[in-house]
């Protein structure tokens, strides 16, 4: 199986994407403009941490994000209808389709790889091929995947030049991405094999002052807590300045 690596999570906010802009360099953080999914008429801004990051997608044009059979602007069009928060999380891989195959072995429902494409500020052009996974209604919905048409190397080079990864930024990592589900156990041992990731740990989680089960998937660990929410709630940054908790549009920002 392609090696999975934690890309990116996403932030569903009922606002202009610059917004987040706007709060973050209140912090001393970077974060920029995005831009257009035109076919699926919602728009974006991107934080960066190292590679990985965090995108604030919003709707841009109603009339085509009500009728897109995109997964994820459907779940962003009724997360919103609750509020603004933390939606889902994707993985990169440099090899869909062998994924592809390994989840149809494993019993799991993934959907076709699509090609996608976003129109910069610039009027450049970004493109990557993406696929999700049906999620039963038991579970919380699942992270879906990315193969970017550049390698990291290359992104990253590019990244840079363009100020997207300030030098502040370029060594900083998700760690850790916290999700409220009805029973922990249950989500953490389905999203193992999902994800063959090594066998979860339970621990006495020192930030919720309750137990948490923790699943290590590549370069990220998600922990898993019981609640209501059955969404991300909280992601943790390593941060040699920023010592600190924010909430930011109902989501979490642990930097420490």
């Amino acid at each position: 199986m392609a090696a999975l690596v934690f890309d990116h999570i996403v932030h569903f906010i009922d606002r202009d994407p610059s917004a987040a802009i706007f709060e973050w360099k209140k912090h001393g953080l970077h974060a920029v403009k995005g831009g257009s999914h035109l076919q699926w008429g919602s728009w974006n801004s991107l934080l960066y941490f190292g590679l990985s990051y965090v995108e604030y997608l919003a709707i841009e044009h109603d009339a085509i994000a009500r009728t897109s059979s995109n997964p994820l602007i459907q779940q962003m069009n009724e997360d919103l209808q609750k509020g603004e928060g933390f939606g889902t999380i994707c993985f990169r891989t440099h090899n869909l389709l062998s994924l592809r195959e390994r989840l149809v072995a494993s019993g799991f429902t993934p959907g076709e790889i699509v090609n996608a494409e976003r129109i910069r500020e610039d009027g450049t052009m970004l493109r990557w091929k993406m696929m999700f996974v049906e999620t039963p209604s038991f579970t919380v919905r699942y992270p879906f995947f990315i193969q970017w048409e550049q390698d990291d190397s290359d992104r990253f080079k590019e990244f840079s030049e363009r100020g997207m990864i300030p030098e502040k930024q370029q060594h900083l990592h998700v760690n850790k991405i916290d999700y409220a589900v009805p029973s922990p156990e249950e989500y953490a041992a389905h999203w193992g094999k999902l994800l063959q990731s090594p066998e979860p740990s339970v621990v006495l989680d020192e930030f919720y002052k309750k137990e948490a089960i923790l699943l290590q998937v590549g370069n990220v660990e998600l922990k898993f807590i019981q609640g209501k929410a059955k969404r991300p709630i909280a992601i943790h940054v390593n941060h040699f300045n920023i010592k600190k908790s924010i909430e930011l549009f109902n989501g979490l920002y642990v930097f420490y």
